[in-house]
């Protein structure tokens, strides 16, 4: 009965491997290459039991050596765990310094979260679609492509929309396709969120999809399919109204692609704002 599970289980994890094949996408294609590691760590674990059932008897020692073992192997897990609690709840300064948000950004979200339902808002920052959604009850119009089921076609769709309806222009649309390079840092170039909103349009759009190495955070795009993408761009006349949005996002990861001034759009109206972001309603 136990090869049984164990094969079933094997067969499980192939099916997984390859999801695709069975409901037409890949949910989160960064992670699935890992679903099979407990399966396989269950049938090792049980090998070595067999192991162990079978040579303690030859190996009294072993009855009192390996248990401690375990014990002392469990005891540093758990160890690890409280270190790693504690420095979250201890943070270095040099970690506050390249993590913690400026005061602005968690302003405009409190003020969004409290003063609207849900809304559908837009922004070409696929690093405010992880916050808004995070932090606020807001529905970015821009999803995230490892966090969403709907194909990479209507993602990429959106995501070349959301962009032109910022006036980004072509140029600075394959830069960002190209993992940022030459995009001009406006602001805290240094933190670690100014340099994943600048560089993680190819994970966004497509997690590891075209493959990326041990380090997906820096994957580059095929040409054909930058040049595609560009192409697409080129054929696009969007407006506010044509993304279904109710709310635009304007602040500083926003900037770092597109430098308009919004309050002369006769189209939007704006309702909050300070030092840093803007926030208009679409008329």
């Amino acid at each position: 009965p136990r090869a049984i599970l164990y094969w079933m289980c094997l067969l499980a994890g192939a099916i997984v491997l390859n999801v695709q094949i069975v409901i037409g996408f890949v949910p989160h294609s960064d992670h699935w290459p890992r679903a099979i590691s407990p399966i396989i760590f269950l049938i090792l674990f049980n090998m070595f039991y067999i192991w162990f059932e079978k040579f303690s008897f030859k190996q009294p020692v072993l009855k009192v050596f390996v248990p401690i073992l375990l014990i002392g192997l469990c005891l540093l897990l758990v160890t690890k765990k409280i270190v790693n609690v504690y420095g979250f709840m201890s943070p270095s300064p040099e970690v506050l310094r390249d993590y913690v948000f400026p005061k602005r950004f968690a302003e405009s979200w409190r003020w969004l979260d409290a003063h609207l339902a849900e809304p559908r808002v837009v922004s070409p920052s696929f690093l405010n679609s992880v916050y808004l959604t995070a932090f606020t009850s807001a529905r970015p119009v821009l999803p995230v492509g490892v966090l969403t089921s709907i194909s990479n076609f209507k993602v990429e769709e959106l995501f070349l929309k959301v962009n032109n309806v910022f006036g980004v222009s072509g140029d600075i649309l394959e830069k960002r396709l190209r993992d940022g390079r030459g995009l001009e840092c406006l602001e805290s170039c240094s933190r670690y969120y100014t340099i994943s909103n600048t560089i993680d349009a190819p994970l966004s759009l497509y997690g590891s999809y075209f493959g990326g190495g041990d380090n997906v955070m820096f994957q580059r795009l095929p040409e054909l399919k930058v040049q595609e993408l560009r192409r697409r761009y080129q054929k696009l006349q969007i407006g506010w109204a044509d993304l279904g949005a109710k709310y635009v996002y304007y602040g500083p990861w926003e900037k770092q692609f597109a430098s308009i001034d919004l309050s002369r759009d006769q189209e939007l109206q704006l309702i909050y704002k300070n030092d840093s972001v803007e926030l208009y309603r679409i008329k």
